[in-house]
């Protein structure tokens, strides 16, 4: 996954406890929230890639990309994804959280004390001998505990946020199991899990089906936020899909198949080899929705993108299908 990692978790957390619970929609949405946001911090390793551009010393995009992506092969997806460390760093933080919280004398003291507990304890980790990206990781998960504690509604305990959170972090690995080399589960202890990439015999028909569900799981994060939000600017009449989003999404399929004649666009693009493809259709559709940015309803502006893309993969993968039973 690449944007779905975040709309995943969020889908998980809001439809288990609309099902099992009857917490208010506000809490709901905190929580649903909070996954989300704890499903993204596994990635935060990829800044070490993208920091590894600057010791480069040409300008050749060539050499940019194969350092990218040289770096990330090496430290992507080893330490952050681990289940165990996720899930330790995940306890030790929200656990210093609900420490600082309970011993202050004043309940205004509660935040300072936070906060001063955090600013230590993210600098005594900084001097520590850990890797790089288990300090990132650490730090990132100590901060954003804090932050989250600390705008919490009064309704939510700590310990469901820390469940929520431990929920977004530990489907993260999960999600990326369909692409590139597998995360590492239960690292440092590397081999007592081995796992390879799931796949489907035809390369093409299994990048669409993860395109179709990364967009798909967007849509449903739309829905589902326009259930727990309270307010007039996200109703079900904005998000619904209209004729246009066909008629955007046929077009997009069209021009891909056309565009990619002249372009060398692979039309039986892999996941090894989808970024042209992959580029070209999310910035036809963002041409097309224009529109709605320059009116700046954003909202909107992610949902017209998200069903016309829905549209386009699906046509696409119906016109790759039937060429292929064809011809």
């Amino acid at each position: 996954m690449i944007i779905g990692h975040g709309p995943l978790a969020f889908t998980i957390t809001a439809t288990i406890l609309l099902a099992t619970t009857k917490f208010p929609n506000n809490k709901i949405l905190y929580l649903a929230t909070t996954a989300g946001i704890a499903a993204i911090i596994p990635d935060i390793d990829m800044l070490l890639p993208f920091a590894s551009i600057f010791t480069v010393n040409t300008l050749s995009i060539t050499a940019i990309t194969n350092q990218f992506w040289t770096v990330s092969g090496e430290r992507h997806r080893l330490a952050t994804h681990s289940l165990i460390i996720l899930t330790i760093t995940t306890l030790i933080a929200f656990t210093i959280q609900k420490i600082s919280t309970t011993t202050a004398f004043k309940p205004e003291l509660q935040h300072t004390k936070q906060k001063i507990a955090t600013t230590i304890i993210t600098i005594t980790i900084l001097f520590t001998p850990l890797s790089i990206p288990l300090k990132l990781l650490t730090t990132t998960t100590l901060i954003t505990a804090y932050f989250l504690t600390t705008h919490k509604p009064t309704n939510t305990t700590t310990t469901q946020l820390t469940l929520a959170f431990l929920i977004g972090t530990t489907t993260h690995p999960f999600g990326d199991m369909f692409t590139g080399t597998p995360p590492t589960f239960l690292y440092p202890y590397t081999n007592i899990l081995e796992l390879t990439r799931w796949t489907i015999p035809n390369p093409t028909i299994q990048l669409t089906l993860l395109f179709t569900l990364e967009i798909g799981t967007l849509i449903t994060t739309i829905l589902l936020l326009e259930k727990l939000t309270t307010t007039n600017h996200l109703t079900y009449d904005k998000i619904k899909p209209q004729p246009k989003h066909l008629l955007f999404g046929l077009t997009n399929a069209t021009l891909i198949t056309i565009i990619a004649h002249y372009y060398t666009i692979p039309l039986a693009p892999t996941v090894d080899t989808a970024t042209k493809f992959v580029l070209t259709l999310v910035t036809l559709t963002t041409i097309i929705n224009t529109k709605t940015i320059y009116k700046q309803q954003y909202t909107k502006y992610i949902t017209d993108t998200s069903w016309t893309l829905l549209t386009a993969i699906l046509t696409f993968t119906i016109y790759y299908t039937t060429t292929q039973l064809l011809f």
